[in-house]
């Protein structure tokens, strides 16, 4: 029997509370990701988590006492596949990779920031998680053909270029930016806060 099989078969047998389910399945998602790209293993291994069940979104990026935790909600994460929560923690280790966090932490538009590091990142992505932003929805939102693997800050130069009522579109509860998964009552604080 595999680590993987193993990991798979201790899953669907526990029958705990959320929270320690979420905490096993980050960690057998993270075995996963050591396997497959070790780089990004390392990363979420030396990162700090804990939960948070006011998040409004599965998991995030928060500054605490001069370091980033992982922050998760347990219950949004529970009904999440393993692939996709694979998909979201290699998101979450290339923001970190490319140090977007520090980077961008004192940038006055953190919404346009959001955009640009997405879109960024989830072109180096397999699949991109679900409520995150790729470049083809950058694309069909602005109506026009951007050029791939730019950096961060490149789009973000982009999007601060753009008029203010163009920006503004950008975050419409209409707009499917974020793959659909943005809450048509959720509030701009609600959606700005729940992506990394």
């Amino acid at each position: 029997m595999s680590l993987v099989d193993f990991l798979s078969r201790l899953h669907q047998n526990d029958g705990s509370n959320n929270h320690v389910t979420s905490a096993q399945r980050i960690r057998e998602a993270i075995i996963i990701i050591l396997q497959k790209q070790r780089l990004f293993g390392e990363v979420l291994l030396q990162l700090p988590r804990e939960n948070d069940l006011q998040l409004p979104a599965m998991m995030g990026l928060r500054w605490e006492d001069n370091r980033l935790v992982l922050v998760i909600n347990p219950e949004k994460l529970a009904n999440v596949r393993n692939d996709e929560l694979q998909s979201l923690l290699e998101h979450e280790a290339l923001h970190l990779i490319w140090m977007h966090p520090l980077r961008y932490a004192s940038y006055p538009h953190q919404d346009l920031v959001q955009i640009a590091t997405d879109v960024a990142v989830n072109q180096y992505l397999t699949e991109p998680p679900q409520g995150t932003v790729t470049l083809s929805q950058l694309e069909k939102a602005l109506r026009q053909k951007l050029m791939p693997k730019l950096d961060s800050q490149d789009y973000l130069n982009i999007l601060e270029q753009l008029p203010a009522e163009q920006q503004e579109k950008l975050h419409q509860p209409g707009l499917k930016l974020n793959g659909g998964k943005q809450e048509e009552n959720a509030t701009a604080d609600e959606v700005k806060i729940a992506d990394t």
